[in-house]
Parts: C-alpha cells; sequence; structure tokens
C-alpha cells in the first residue's frame, strides 16, 4: 500500500480489507491517505472495510467462554472479544492507537494456563495468531483522517446478526 507508485489519477476505485488496521502507525496511515488522493481520481472511490475501536463494554472473560461453551455466541464473537475487546483496558495503547497481537496471544496462553479456555478453545483462536501491530481508530477518528485530506464518507455498512460486526464497517 505506502510503496504504490502509480501516476496521479490512476485508479477509479480502491479497495481494502482492515489495511489501516494492518499499518502499525498513525504517521503510516497518514501517508497512505496522501498516496491514495494521489492515485485515486477526484470522482473515485475508496472501498474500505475496518475494524474500530469497540464502544462495547467487555464481557468477563468466565462469562464469555461459557457463553461460547453453550452455544450462544459465534466463534467470530468469542474470536473477536477474546482477540480485541477483553485486550483492550490493559494492552491498548491509547496514545498510537496501537494493540501489539504477540501480548494479546501471550494474554490468551495465561488463560489457557489459569485453566480459563481449554485446550480446544486455546488451539482454535491459535489457528488466527500473528505477530501484527494493529491500529485501531474509533470511528471518528478513522473518518476524521479522511476527511482532513479532503474525502467525503458516502455510505457505512455494518452487520448486526454478531456481536463483533458492532465494530466492524465497510466504508464507502
Amino acid at each position: 500500500w505506502l510503496e504504490m507508485n502509480f501516476s496521479e489519477n490512476f485508479f477509479d476505485v480502491a479497495m481494502g480489507d482492515a489495511s489501516f488496521n494492518n499499518l502499525a502507525t498513525k504517521e503510516d496511515n497518514e501517508q497512505l491517505i496522501r498516496v491514495l488522493k494521489k492515485v485515486i481520481q477526484k470522482e473515485g472511490y475508496i472501498v474500505l472495510r475496518s475494524l474500530e475501536f469497540p464502544k462495547i463494554d467487555p464481557i468477563p472473560i468466565e462469562e464469555l467462554v461459557s457463553l461460547y461453551r453453550a452455544e450462544k455466541i459465534s466463534f467470530p464473537d468469542f474470536l473477536g472479544e477474546l482477540r480485541l475487546v477483553l485486550p483492550l483496558e490493559n494492552l491498548y495503547n491509547k496514545q498510537t492507537f496501537q494493540l501489539d497481537a504477540d501480548k494479546v496471544f501471550c494474554w490468551i496462553e495465561e488463560q489457557y494456563k489459569r485453566g480459563i479456555l481449554n485446550k480446544e478453545e486455546r488451539d482454535k483462536v491459535f489457528l488466527y495468531k500473528n505477530s501484527l501491530i494493529n491500529t485501531f481508530y474509533s470511528e471518528d477518528e478513522f473518518i476524521g483522517l479522511f476527511e482532513k485530506n479532503g474525502f467525503k464518507l458516502i455510505e457505512k455498512f455494518k452487520g448486526n446478526k454478531y456481536r463483533f460486526q458492532k465494530y466492524i464497517g465497510m466504508y464507502v
């Protein structure tokens, strides 16, 4: 993304899936917006899926595990709560907007060692293990990054079937 070397106004549409989450710093995100501003035509579109800083109360881990075992929540919600919502209190850096996945998965491993997660749950969650440092903004901060560079939000889509859809959206 940051190393795109296309001429000005090259694209009508640019699409990305968590691109801004997967760049480690706010500065990288600001650089990407400048690159997109250059390569997308004036009447062009950016279509992005992005995860926001959740504005939902976390489910205590013991209750979360109980709900998952009783099949009252889906695996994507279980994973989202463990990977993003629960670690925010202690592992999210509010100044840099960063969440280090290595620290999150160490925390998840601790929950397994404490006997809160069983081996099957731990192993299933660890299928999604990575070592990324993700950037998560509030929705207002995310949209603001674009607006201050001349972009205008046209449409926002969010599902409502699952709890994790409250903090993941598609933006045009």
